[in-house]
Order: C-alpha cells, then sequence, then structure tokens
C-alpha cells in the first residue's frame, strides 16, 4: 500500500497542539502511506517536532476550514509530478483516533480504492451528501481539468455553513451532476433509510407515536457511533463535545475507561 498511496489531514487545535491520538496514527500511517502531509491552521513549533520525521507539515492562515486545507494538501502532492496512480486518503483532526491501526488496516484491505471516490459514508443531514472526515480520491482523477478546477476553485471562506453549503455538499452536488461514481466505507445507515413506502410509513409512525428521532435525516457519525467505532476506530469529536441530538452516551462507561473518557472530554473541549 505504501508505495503508491498518499495521506493529508487536516488539522486544526485551539491552542496550537497535536493531540496524543493524531500522534499516534501519524506515526502509525508512516507504515501506510509514501508520503503524508499535515495541514495545520495553528500548530505551535515544538508540537511540529513531534511528526516532523513521519510528515510534512504546512502551517497556513486559519480559513476555509478542512476544505481549503485539502486543496493545499493536493496542490503540493501534484506539484512534484511525480505522482500519476495511486489513491489520495484525505483525514480530518475532528476525530478522535482511538484505533488508529484498525483505520489504516481498513483502508489497507479495501479493494478498488484506485478505482473510485469513496467517503466515510452517506448523510441526508441538510440534504444528501457524501461525508468528509473521511474520504479518498484515486491520483488519476486530478488529470480531468474538470475535476481539478473544482478543487482550484475553492475560496478562503470563513463561515462554517458557507464551507458546508459550497464544498462539503457541493462536492457531491459536483459529482452527481457530473455523472462520477462514488461510494462509502460505512452503510450500515444507508440500508437504515427508508426508500419504500412501507419503510415510509413505519418511519413516520414510530416518529409521531414514539417519539423515534429519524435517524436517517441525521448525522450518521453520531447515531451510530459505536458501529462506526467498532469498524474503523474513530469518535467524532463533536459528539462528545456538543451531543446536539442528545444521544444516549452510557455505553461510553461501558467501552473507555474512565482515565480515557477524561482525555476525550479534555481535548473535545480544545479542538
Amino acid at each position: 500500500m505504501k508505495k503508491k498511496n498518499y495521506l493529508l489531514i487536516a488539522h486544526y487545535h485551539s491552542s496550537g497542539k497535536i493531540r496524543d491520538d493524531l500522534k499516534k496514527f501519524v506515526i502509525e500511517a508512516n507504515n501506510f502511506f509514501k508520503d503524508i502531509i499535515l495541514i495545520s491552521t495553528k500548530l505551535d513549533k515544538l508540537e511540529i517536532k513531534k511528526i516532523k520525521n513521519f510528515a510534512k507539515v504546512i502551517i497556513r492562515p486559519n480559513y476555509g476550514y478542512d476544505f481549503y486545507s485539502y486543496k493545499i494538501g493536493i496542490q503540493e502532492l501534484l506539484s512534484s509530478k511525480k505522482i500519476t496512480s495511486g489513491t489520495i486518503f484525505f483525514v480530518a483532526s475532528s476525530l478522535f483516533f482511538v484505533n488508529p491501526k484498525k483505520l489504516l488496516n481498513f483502508f489497507k484491505r479495501k479493494k478498488n480504492l484506485d478505482k473510485k471516490i469513496c467517503g466515510l459514508s452517506k448523510s441526508w443531514e441538510i440534504e444528501e451528501h457524501l461525508q468528509t472526515d473521511i474520504f479518498s480520491i484515486p491520483v488519476n482523477y486530478f488529470e480531468k481539468k474538470k475535476f481539478l478546477n473544482w478543487w482550484k476553485k475553492i475560496k478562503k471562506y470563513k463561515k462554517r455553513s458557507t464551507i458546508i453549503g459550497k464544498y462539503e455538499i457541493g462536492f457531491s452536488k459536483f459529482l452527481i451532476k457530473n455523472d462520477i461514481e462514488y461510494d462509502c466505507f460505512f452503510k450500515e445507515n444507508i440500508k437504515d433509510y427508508p426508500n419504500s413506502l412501507i419503510k415510509k410509513l413505519k418511519n413516520r409512525i414510530s416518529n409521531i407515536f414514539f417519539k423515534v428521532v429519524k435517524k436517517h435525516k441525521k448525522n450518521p457519525t453520531h447515531f451510530y457511533w459505536q458501529q462506526i467505532l467498532n469498524k474503523f476506530g474513530i469518535l467524532k469529536i463533536d459528539l462528545i463535545k456538543f451531543n446536539p441530538n442528545r444521544i444516549n452516551l452510557n455505553d461510553f462507561n461501558k467501552i473507555f475507561k474512565k482515565k480515557y473518557l477524561t482525555i476525550l472530554k479534555k481535548e473535545s473541549a480544545n479542538n
């Protein structure tokens, strides 16, 4: 895998730190990828030393969120003109890497990643789109002028809602409009989507009479956190930080030791 695959990490930490879990992920990832680039909007010089032997670090001004970091990472990779095949993997620091090896081994086992775009999952929150906390793109897609131009046109917006609309959701719209096939790493929520009249009726009854939340309209990294943790060894930070859907997180106490839970909550506050 290492010979032909590349990793771009979009990083932000309010205190300019690199979390221990992310550091471990970078070190482990060095065995899987030919090149790793971490693009950060805030990282202290002393922190850079922790990973400089495993990844190239690029510091940039704090605008544009993850997609602008990915744009810079793509430019850096393609400027070498040595990349002609393989896959570029994109990972955001908005995830906790509870078990880095689990995610990396999944990448290693997953077939045909050099054939089509893959995202973490599909979400219907706001509107249908591919989730980009983690995604991958075959290198040869960037040889297509229209595809490369989409990335080149990414601008320096500061408002999160603008970024989501134009780039996270906008990327999926671009793919659909141009008949570009994509797939998902996690599909359990897709199986639960009410795509038939009977399923829609059952879903509506459950919602009206039993107040069951319409999970298919919510963020799958929140409602399917246990399945995602089991499969990929990752957790979405804003689930711990905000838990906007008030999901019952009692199972955290069963899965994690008290000391680790304290670390999760502390790091969530800073990220």
